[in-house]
């Protein structure tokens, strides 16, 4: 038998797991549209005529597109794309983390 104490405090803690949760399914949204505003892909650098040129590769269902990024977009580009790596590893351990607190709450 638990004590009412304890009971107490455990139904405090799933409350703040509860709210997490919550929390934690707002970020995601945020995340989510934050993505779609951010390049998809990688650069790649290819040459031609002996000079190289940066390019932007992604893929549209199964064919990979690739657009040139001018001199001047080149830093912006590439800010943009680590921006989305970062966003989506931050999603990723996001989930993870609500997977658990669901899994503590009972849910």
């Amino acid at each position: 038998m638990i004590p009412k104490k304890q009971k107490k405090e455990v139904s405090i803690i799933k409350s703040v797991l509860a709210e997490e949760v919550e929390r934690s399914k707002q970020m995601e949204s945020l995340y989510k549209k934050e993505l779609k505003a951010l390049p998809k892909g990688s650069i790649q650098m290819k040459k031609i005529r002996g000079k190289e040129y940066p390019y932007l590769c992604y893929r549209v269902g199964r064919k990979v597109r690739t657009e040139y990024v001018k001199k001047e977009q080149f830093e912006e580009v590439w800010k943009k794309l680590e921006k989305r790596k970062q966003l989506e590893n931050s999603l990723k351990r996001l989930k993870e983390d609500r997977q658990i607190a669901l899994r503590v709450i009972g849910k």
